[in-house]
């Protein structure tokens, strides 16, 4: 029975190599590295899970919360709101610049063949 999606809300972080299966996640919350959330669970706004956190299958974390361990355990009080979306901001701004690397034809290729026109020497076929 749980939808096959992921939904996860605006200015939300989702750390690297984290699983999430059939899930909801709000918006504004932190989800550290390495964790796995389960089936159904749901992430309420600015939930903060720390890295290597289990969310087991059909769990509900409150709004604002912080947690940790397998399974999951509230530790606390989530970070502040402002705080996790400047970090957002900020994660969105280091892939944009990177994601210029990975285009069809990167930056360096066509400065070579800017110098090359520039020379008038013939490109290999």
């Amino acid at each position: 029975g749980f939808p096959s999606t992921v939904t996860i809300g605006n200015w939300t972080n989702i750390g690297p190599n984290s699983v999430l299966t059939s899930c909801t996640v709000g918006s504004k919350c932190e989800v550290g590295e390495g964790c796995v959330i389960g089936e159904g669970a749901v992430l309420a706004d600015g939930v903060v899970l720390a890295p290597g956190t289990v969310v087991p299958n059909g769990a509900f974390l409150a709004t604002g919360t912080k947690w940790e361990g397998n399974p999951a355990v509230k530790v606390g009080e989530g970070a502040d709101a402002d705080a996790i979306r400047i970090h957002a901001e900020r994660i969105a701004y280091i892939a944009e610049d990177h994601i210029r690397e990975y285009l069809p034809y990167g930056n360096a290729y066509k400065h070579l063949e800017a110098v090359v026109e520039d020379a008038g020497i013939e490109a290999a076929k």
